[in-house]
């Protein structure tokens, strides 16, 4: 169902879902862009909280790409390398 005019999301549980995919895929780029575990990675991302793990990882050149689901470094304009998942 697509979402309504203004909407970003088409119900509460496609929107829990986008957030628990940033969550998961912000953890697996913090492992692997500073060399920590997976598991290290879960406890800063539940300690800081996403605004600032938003912050973090944008000052190491990172975005989310919402289609991928993944935190990419952004190459150009229109083009992404995406990550490797752990």
């Amino acid at each position: 169902m697509p979402a309504g005019k203004g909407r970003k999301y088409c119900s509460a549980t496609c929107r829990t879902l986008a957030w628990k995919a940033r969550r998961a895929s912000a953890a697996v780029a913090l492992s692997q862009a500073l060399g920590m575990s997976l598991e290290k990675a879960r406890d800063v991302v539940d300690a800081a909280g996403m605004k600032e793990l938003q912050r973090i990882l944008t000052g190491l050149g990172l975005v989310y790409n919402t289609a991928s689901r993944r935190w990419v470094v952004l190459v150009d304009q229109d083009v992404f390398v995406r990550q490797e998942s752990i």
